[in-house]
């Protein structure tokens, strides 16, 4: 008996032929590009949307339809235009291969997008540009992010330098502190013993300030150690400090500065009195003593002996004989 050929089923599918994709692969790619999870467009080399997925319809806020109407240039923001052509024009002249960039798009409600942008190009038989593959990822959260970063390192920032200017500050006289007085003026000394430059140091003290206190009370009393520290240092040099070092004693440090140049500046500023208003519209004269050492003189061997020899001048001055005033 002849037996009939049997068939082939229909099901089965047709291999593609070389060069050929199947139709397998052709929807599989459409699936690929529709439900990506990224923005993806194929865009002509001067900037015309030809095919874009529903992702990237949903990053920007525009239909299909809208976007076969635009070029890229239209909806990218105009502060990263430049550079983005430039990328534009190096993959089609052959300088790279493709390019990753971050940049702004405009949404269709008016608000910025920020975009991952990656694209590379397909190039026909003859090695002409043909289109852009674009790959667009929404990272607007993290650049939002990045800019509270931002903010909060800033703030801060801002407040280590208000922390550590508070550190060095005497808070009633805003004149440096003892401790931040005390560091300069050790490098100071460490910079003399290298270089043996003129510095000279004067003692300030205000003369009766117990009594100050005990009879006008201890705000007036705050009132004259402001007063003196603000018009001894609208005296001063911008490379001159002055800080608190106790109570009611001041030091000030001058640079290039000798003794008997430290003692005129000192004289200068004394003979502007300065007038302490109390209660009831009334005011006295504040009076303060100096004493002035300079870094040069043999007997001063460290620091303490610097403080302590400004210090000893500045009684011997408030102990001599004073002018009538």
């Amino acid at each position: 008996m002849s037996q009939t050929p049997r068939k082939k089923s229909s099901t089965l599918k047709r291999a593609a032929g070389p060069g050929q994709i199947s139709r397998e692969d052709e929807h599989r790619f459409r699936l690929t590009f529709e439900l990506a999870p990224v923005g993806i467009a194929h865009v002509s080399p001067d900037g015309q949307f030809l095919r874009v997925n529903k992702k990237l319809c949903d990053i920007l806020g525009y239909r299909r339809t809208d976007f076969m109407k635009l070029d890229f240039q239209t909806i990218t923001h105009p502060d990263d235009l430049a550079e983005n052509l430039q990328r534009v024009q190096q993959i089609l002249s052959g300088v790279i291969d493709s390019y990753t960039l971050d940049k702004r798009y405009l949404h269709k409600d008016g608000r910025v997008v920020w975009a991952r942008l990656t694209v590379s190009l397909v190039r026909d038989s003859e090695q002409q540009p043909s289109y852009f593959i674009s790959v667009l990822e929404d990272i607007s959260d993290h650049k939002q992010q990045e800019a509270e970063l931002r903010e909060i390192q800033t703030r801060l920032e801002s407040t280590n330098t208000r922390l550590s200017a508070l550190a060095r500050t005497d808070s009633l006289t805003c004149c440096m502190n003892r401790h931040a007085f005390m560091e300069e003026l050790k490098k100071t000394w460490l910079y003399h013993q290298r270089y043996t430059r003129h510095c000279t140091l004067v003692f300030i003290d205000i003369d009766e300030f117990k009594a100050i206190n005990d009879h006008y009370g201890h705000t007036i009393g705050d009132r004259a150690l402001n007063r003196l520290a603000h018009h001894i240092k609208s005296s001063l040099r911008d490379t001159d400090i002055i800080g608190r070092y106790a109570g009611d004693e001041f030091l000030v440090l001058m640079q290039e500065v000798d003794d008997c140049q430290a003692e005129r500046i000192m004289a200068g500023i004394q003979e502007r009195p300065i007038f302490i208003e109390t209660h009831h519209h009334q005011s006295f004269k504040l009076d303060y003593s100096f004493g002035i050492a300079c870094i040069t003189e043999p007997m001063i061997e460290s620091v303490e002996q610097w403080i302590n020899l400004a210090d000893e001048r500045m009684y011997q001055s408030k102990n001599a004989p004073r002018h009538c005033q």
